[in-house]
Formats: C-alpha cells, structure tokens, sequence
C-alpha cells in the first residue's frame, strides 16, 4: 500500500499584536470519488490568542497541491494575509 500525499507546517504569526498559532497541512483524501482529491486546510494550534475560522482549497493534482501549499505558506510569512472577524454566537430562542 503506497502512503498518501502529506504536507503539515506549523507557523507563529504576528498580526495586530497578536500572536497566531496554526497548521497548514496539505493531504490526499481517501478513496477514488473526489474530482478534487488533495486539500489544503489552515488550523488553529490550541495555543493561539485568536480563533481561527478554518480555510481550505481542493486541487486537482498532487503538483498543484504542493505548488500552492508552499505559496500559502509564503504569503503567510510575508504577512500577506487579513484576520477577519468571525466568530458567532448560537441563541436558541426560549434558551435565555
């Protein structure tokens, strides 16, 4: 059995003296029924001072899945990048 594409890259961001913790990770999904088979996804590290929404690309071949892995990852660290707010609140009525 061959092993599936896999990129992971942890970084530390400053931005709005703020310090941002995450993940870049680029994979190959499982199975054959994906027209988009590799995905690259941005996580939040548990540490990080903000939360971070997650952010995710599909790409259609492995080159192009390792092409922009490492052009996120330097827009990143050029700081090339917006914190957007995003965070929601849920309020079930009759909840209070």
């Amino acid at each position: 059995m061959t092993e599936r594409f896999r990129l992971v890259n942890k970084l530390e961001l400053k931005k709005d003296n703020k310090l941002i913790k995450i993940r870049v990770s680029t994979v190959e999904l499982s199975g054959d029924d994906y027209e988009l088979p590799f995905e690259t996804m941005i996580f939040q590290d548990t540490d990080s001072d903000i939360a971070i929404a997650d952010f995710q690309e599909r790409y259609k071949t492995k080159e192009e899945a390792k092409k922009n892995h490492y052009h996120i990852l330097d827009m990143l660290q050029s700081n090339f990048f917006e914190l957007i707010p995003t965070e929601y609140k849920i309020k079930i009525r009759g909840y209070e």
